[in-house]
């Protein structure tokens, strides 16, 4: 909405209004639920040039969309690199995919088909007019997601603090202003197909570090191991908000060239951490209302008892 917005384009928002109704004031707003045929019929007569649907989540809400819009305009659909099935190298736009899973209730064991299937609702409208952009994990101010949020918190408060896995493993996502700018892009240009939005992976070791920087910790990093961390059944990307085990390291090296070549630009995870942590301060309590809209309940982070049962151990 913001890069829209700062690029002079005239936006409509269609919102159900429960997570922040004062958002974007500036904008024309048509309240409705995308379940609901009546609601999304309030948007048959408007004209628009192009569609950004970053709320797809259940195939059938996406072709209620899709067919309600009487214009055809271009359809830039945000899907996920959680899409891909193959773990033996780094995902590109040609790797395999989850089996589309059709109009079954969202959750997290079926996230991953119910994304594809939506994006096969989207190319349905015609590949001509169809953009599917797979972000990874989104970072920012206004992070709505607990996990990154936590081990920002964590890492502030110091002391001696569990780094799951190797310091040398992947770490991937991307800033939501970058995200934002793309889907932007891929909507002026009527860009065709599906991209990767991802930025380049770093090491584990360089994402403590600079959060340990950016939240002026004196933090001291306790390294445990792949092997620890399963034997004691933590749970990859929630209790570790980073961690994934060596077997899926590639789904932390997804390649963004494609991407990249049609504009995407990505700023330095750094930048993304410091204006993140620096939210937080001010907006993380007032976003309450945007958390308890989540579609997906998800764990974040560790105890203090957990996490100094398996410091012990390291």
């Amino acid at each position: 909405m913001a890069s829209a917005l700062a690029r002079s384009h005239e936006v409509t928002l269609f919102t159900r209004g429960l997570s922040d109704a004062g958002a974007f004031p500036n904008v024309v707003h048509v309240r409705g639920d995308r379940t609901d045929a009546q609601s999304v019929a309030q948007l048959r007569e408007r004209a628009f040039d192009a569609v950004v649907d970053t709320s797809g989540y259940v195939p059938a809400e996406v072709r209620l969309v899709r067919e309600t819009l009487s214009q055809r305009p271009h359809y830039v659909f945000v899907s996920s690199v959680s899409v891909y099935v193959d773990y033996t190298k780094p995902a590109d736009e040609t790797s395999p995919v989850a089996a589309p899973t059709l109009d079954a209730m969202l959750a997290t064991e079926r996230y991953a088909g119910l994304k594809v299937a939506c994006e096969q609702e989207v190319r349905a409208g015609g590949e001509d007019r169809a953009c599917v952009v797979r972000p990874g994990r989104i970072l920012g101010p206004h992070d709505s997601d607990p996990r990154a949020p936590w081990l920002l918190r964590r890492v502030a408060e110091g002391g001696r603090v569990l780094a799951a896995g190797a310091p040398g493993a992947p770490v991937q996502f991307i800033d939501a202003r970058d995200v934002g700018d793309f889907l932007v892009t891929c909507a002026e240009e009527r860009a065709c197909g599906t991209f990767n939005a991802v930025a380049p992976p770093f090491a584990a070791s360089e994402l403590y570090a600079v959060i340990r920087d950016v939240t002026g910790s004196n933090a001291e990093f306790a390294w445990v191991s792949d092997e620890v961390l399963l034997a004691h059944a933590v749970k990859p990307y929630s209790e570790g908000p980073f961690w994934l085990p060596r077997a899926y390291a590639n789904a932390s090296r997804v390649d963004a060239s494609r991407a990249v070549a049609r504009g995407l630009r990505v700023r330095p995870p750094r930048e993304t951490l410091r204006d993140e942590w620096a939210w937080m301060q001010s907006g993380w309590d007032s976003a309450a209302g945007v958390r308890a809209q989540r579609k997906l309940d998800i764990l974040a982070g560790l105890s203090r008892e957990r996490e100094e049962k398996l410091l012990a151990l390291s």
